[in-house]
């Protein structure tokens, strides 16, 4: 656990990675919220991803997919390639991995 700035407690995700890897677990399925979700892509430690859109809108009040509060600009946002669209029953399945960026 690490203490944060505003006094809370979080898992320290880069540790328990290790703790996991040390145990032989070397790939882990992260089902989160928005919040874990984030906080992993924002630390580097996703790679992949498997995500569903169902055949719904939303307004902007709607739920975030990824709670990414130091990416809020186009040039900041994180750059996906994927590797597979299939439709399963009404949704869509997108499986798409995480570009690293390359300094130019």
């Amino acid at each position: 656990m690490v203490k944060t700035s505003l006094g809370q407690y979080k898992v320290d995700l880069h540790a328990l990675l290790s703790l996991l890897a040390q145990r032989g677990l070397n790939d882990v399925l992260v089902e989160s919220g928005a919040h874990l979700a984030g906080a992993f892509i924002e630390q580097g430690l996703a790679d992949e991803f498997i995500l569903y859109q169902a055949p719904k809108l939303l307004g902007g009040d709607g739920k975030n997919l990824i709670e990414m509060p130091n990416v809020n600009t186009l040039p900041q946002a994180k750059l996906l390639s994927i590797t597979d669209v299939r439709q399963v029953g009404t949704d869509i399945r997108i499986t798409a991995k995480l570009q690293k960026k390359h300094n130019s």
